[in-house]
């Protein structure tokens, strides 16, 4: 019993070494500037990157990790960009952060720690898709 749970605990370890062979992917645009999202995949990880615009700061973002939803919007709540993951995540290991690059444009990346050491084939689950790239009633009133 005890060799049994090493050899999974050493190939839990191998497996977090492998990076599964998925180039950063565009998984859509986003809701208010319309600027590409992207994302990537680890067995044991999953980055996705949102531009959230200029003069932003962390604080002016709600971040929400859930074991399997996440949503990222701005406290003014002229968009959001929510949806189902397509697995589970360890929210108690999963973080986010704000870039920001030499033009000031600003960038959420969130990293989710899998639940389960396996490939996503997407990043959102086939049900919950179509809903991660909406627009409130109010930026759609003020375009």
């Amino acid at each position: 019993m005890m060799e049994r749970l090493a050899m999974e605990q050493s190939m839990e370890a191998a497996l977090d070494a492998v990076t599964v062979n998925m180039p950063k992917t565009a998984f859509g645009k986003h809701p208010g500037s319309g600027d590409l999202m992207y994302w990537e995949q680890s067995t044991g990880f999953v980055s996705v990157w949102v531009p959230v615009g200029e003069r932003v700061r962390g604080r002016d973002l709600k971040v929400s990790i859930k074991s399997q939803f996440l949503e990222i919007q701005p406290k003014s709540g002229e968009w959001s960009m929510s949806g189902g993951l397509f697995g589970r995540v360890d929210v108690g290991n999963s973080t986010w952060t704000l870039e920001k690059d030499d033009g000031n444009s600003a960038c959420v990346e969130v990293v989710l720690a899998k639940a389960k050491h396996q490939e996503w084939t997407s990043l959102f689950s086939k049900i919950k898709q179509h809903q991660t790239n909406r627009v409130t009633a109010a930026a759609a009133a003020a375009a």
